[in-house]
């Protein structure tokens, strides 16, 4: 019987062998027919037609308890705290017992002993834009607000970070959600060939990588 394996928040990365969702608005205009096929040539980006429109905060059209592998990376960072315990509750409950679920996410930590590195820095003028480049290579923050209509239509739909965490704050809360065995990765580490797939040396950049497993 074959198996299931599922990303979301892909992007336009689809994956072979992979159920791949993604909740752009960008795919979604996308997916409207007729209307999609007039403004293709409008969107920002162009998804491949295998990718599917999925939220995993509204929920996924899977069944609950259907999955082998699930993934996901680079996601849990656009989405708010609470929306993030969602999506991690949701992801416990798709899975099969035995099923596993690996994420990759950018490094709180990292940044941050960034920052201190160069605020500690001999150099004022490392010193001085330590917090800039902080809040730029985390993405939280905002140096400048949009004025126009179509600027702000950007704003409101572009990736942007509402929530960092680090090894040790989601470690525990994938332990409170119910997933067990929880464990870091490198980039090829996986005796299944499937999760090897969609790995991608530029997602393990100032990252770290957790897979754990639902009982």
């Amino acid at each position: 019987m074959n198996k299931l394996y599922v990303q979301y928040g892909c992007g336009n990365v689809s994956i072979d062998g992979w159920l791949n969702f993604d909740s752009s608005p960008t795919l979604r205009i996308q997916k409207i027919p007729v209307l999609g096929r007039l403004l293709r040539s409008r969107l920002n980006c162009v998804f491949d037609n295998t990718i599917r429109y999925g939220d995993i905060i509204k929920g996924l059209p899977l069944k609950l308890g259907s999955v082998d592998g699930l993934f996901c990376s680079h996601v849990l960072e656009h989405l708010s705290y609470a929306d993030g315990l969602i999506a991690l509750k949701n992801s416990f409950n798709y899975l099969k017992p035995g099923g596993r679920f690996r994420i990759i996410l950018p490094d709180l930590e990292t940044y941050i002993k960034t920052y201190i590195q160069e605020i500690s820095s001999d150099s004022s003028g490392i010193k001085a834009m330590a917090a800039v480049n902080f809040n730029s290579s985390t993405r939280l923050g905002t140096k400048k607000f949009r004025t126009s209509f179509k600027s702000r239509l950007y704003e409101a739909f572009r990736s942007r970070h509402h929530w960092m965490w680090d090894n040790e704050s989601l470690s525990k809360t994938l332990d409170d959600h119910g997933f067990i065995n929880v464990k870091t990765f490198q980039q090829g580490e996986c005796d299944d060939e499937m999760f090897l797939r969609p790995e991608r040396e530029y997602q393990f950049s100032h990252s770290f990588a957790l897979e754990c497993t639902k009982p």
